[in-house]
């Protein structure tokens, strides 16, 4: 997929539809974002009553060609932006070959209340795993991990055999990851 906008897209409400996302894999494919991202996931969902879940994703086999977007706020090739009452869980993303891009970022989970485009702040992103992870480039903007506040943060992040460009993650500096507010229990495996 070659797209000038996110290439996939999971939300829970927009619009004229309505509830969470569960049970989503994304396979096989190769994808290529001249403006947005490749993958986001939990920028729209309902604040007129509990919130929507995305839960039971897998992003698996993927090649990224591209990411050029300009505004930081909007960057992450695979990117988690938890806004309007969402609540994300349980996301794998695997076996993904990142190539280098124009502009962005590696990854972005950000738990967040974006005024542009959102009606109110994310609830929480929890228990995701990024496992066989390559990134080979130099047009990486540093990566960010961040939640909202003690009612939206990000918990239960694990990378197991990341490795950008041969080097294998240790911890967040080793990958510019920027680990900010509101996360817990952030884990680096080996391979």
């Amino acid at each position: 997929m070659r797209n000038s906008d996110d290439c996939i897209a999971l939300y829970g409400h927009r619009w004229d539809y309505y509830g969470g996302s569960r049970n989503v894999v994304v396979k096989n494919s190769t994808l290529w974002a001249d403006v947005a991202h490749p993958t986001n996931l939990g920028l729209h969902g309902d604040t007129r009553s509990v919130g929507d879940t995305l839960e039971n994703i897998t992003f698996s086999n993927l090649d990224i060609l591209e990411h050029d977007e300009d505004d930081p706020d909007y960057q992450g090739c695979l990117a988690i932006s938890c806004g309007d009452l969402n609540l994300i869980r349980n996301v794998t993303y695997e076996n993904i070959r990142v190539e280098d891009f124009e502009e962005g970022k590696l990854l972005s989970l950000r738990v967040l209340y974006n005024k542009k485009y959102n009606t109110g702040p994310g609830r929480n992103i929890e228990n995701i795993t990024f496992r066989n992870i390559t990134y080979s480039g130099s047009m990486a903007n540093p990566s960010i991990i961040e939640g909202l506040s003690k009612q939206g943060m990000v918990r239960g992040v694990t990378f197991e055999n990341v490795r950008i460009n041969g080097t294998l993650l240790q911890d967040g500096p080793s990958g510019d990851i920027h680990v900010g507010a509101f996360t817990k229990s952030i884990r680096f495996k080996p391979d």
